[in-house]
């Protein structure tokens, strides 16, 4: 006796109603469509063998023929592949109006090889266009509050580096904005950092900002005559900036949080940076509790 399948797939038909799937021992997905009413989750329920297919395969739809016009189908299906796998249209114009001499293929066979054989699985692969794009619209950069711009338009960034299971990422904070960016790195090179670093001061350029002080560890010591006119401060030997330290904190313990609540046990370096990109993105959504913010929110 063949073991009841447990594998389950739902389906959702133009209607809204959902349709359940159970796969079956021999490969296939199949749906109980009893109509016992007096049976409850039919769908559940699945018997170890079955009288009815909804598929029709090419073996079935050749047994309504003869073996002769069979022939002649596969004979019309290697013509239009021969060809160069023209239009139908086109394709039953060439027959039709005898541009191929001697040819042997009629009309009926091209209507009997496109009911036995559907359309051409290559046709199908190469002529098959992607659907036109939604339009998406331009939104309206949000300005900065005036009170911002007043108080707030020279900026202290902290910067750090950390590491996700082996993974370098940049990471840095602004001191009153609590404004978070992480950048994945290769290395620990000069120009390795100096190009994340000139990505980080483009999005408050952008915005008009001026960044004005860095604050970092020792290891950021080579980039002091590259960021003229910001001023580079460093902290000494031993010690941490605390603004990113904890920001860095932040970060870990959201992603922890994320891991546990997926179902997967392995995670590749490149789910794994978009986790991290995931939270650091997350974190600017709400304004900081400490950070600057209008006070009616």
């Amino acid at each position: 006796m063949q073991s009841v399948p447990t594998c389950t797939r739902k389906v959702r038909d133009s209607q809204g109603d959902v349709m359940k799937f159970i796969e079956h021992p021999i490969g296939l997905y199949v749906h109980c469509v009893s109509t016992d009413s007096n049976r409850v989750n039919v769908n559940d329920i699945l018997e170890p063998s079955y009288n009815y297919l909804f598929l029709n395969t090419q073996y079935d739809l050749e047994k309504q023929f003869t073996k002769r016009q069979v022939q002649e189908a596969k004979t019309a299906r290697s013509l239009y592949v021969n060809l160069g796998r023209p239009s139908q249209k086109q394709f039953k114009r060439l027959i039709t109006s005898n541009s191929i001499k001697n040819c042997p293929v009629t009309l009926q066979h091209i209507e009997r090889s496109h009911y036995i054989y559907g359309d051409d699985v290559g046709t199908i692969k190469g002529k098959t266009t992607r659907t036109r794009p939604h339009h998406i619209a331009s939104q309206e950069i949000v300005k900065v509050p005036d009170f911002v711009r007043a108080h707030h338009n020279n900026v202290t960034l902290c910067i750090d580096i950390f590491y996700v299971n082996s993974i370098m990422f940049l990471h840095t904070i602004a001191r009153t904005l609590q404004f978070r960016t992480v950048h994945a790195i290769s290395s620990l090179g000069y120009k390795t950092i100096l190009s994340c670093f000139q990505d980080v001061a483009n999005i408050y350029v952008s915005r008009d900002f001026v960044l004005e002080h860095v604050h970092a560890d020792l290891e950021f010591e080579c980039l002091r005559p590259s960021i003229l006119p910001t001023q580079m401060h460093i902290v000494s030997q031993g010690e941490h900036v605390p603004e990113v330290e904890r920001s860095i904190r932040t970060i870990k313990d959201r992603c922890r949080a994320t891991i546990h609540g997926l179902p997967f046990q392995y995670y590749p370096k490149i789910l794994l940076k978009g986790l991290v990109y995931f939270v650091c993105m997350s974190l600017n959504w709400i304004p900081a509790l400490h950070g600057i913010r209008n006070r009616k929110q």
